[in-house]
């Protein structure tokens, strides 16, 4: 039991950690004054013209 609940926190902690790092990549692309419907990495279903 011991060994599950430290694998479950090591993918909690490696979680936190992803989303720490992603987050503010993240809000900096959503910002950018030429984003729309072209941003294949928001909108990857979406054919370009």
């Amino acid at each position: 039991m011991n060994t599950l609940l430290y694998l479950a926190g090591l993918a909690l902690v490696a979680l936190v950690v992803a989303l720490t790092v992603v987050t503010p990549l993240f809000l900096v692309h959503a910002r950018e004054r030429d984003h729309g419907p072209d941003c294949r990495w928001c909108h990857p279903r979406l054919r370009r013209r």
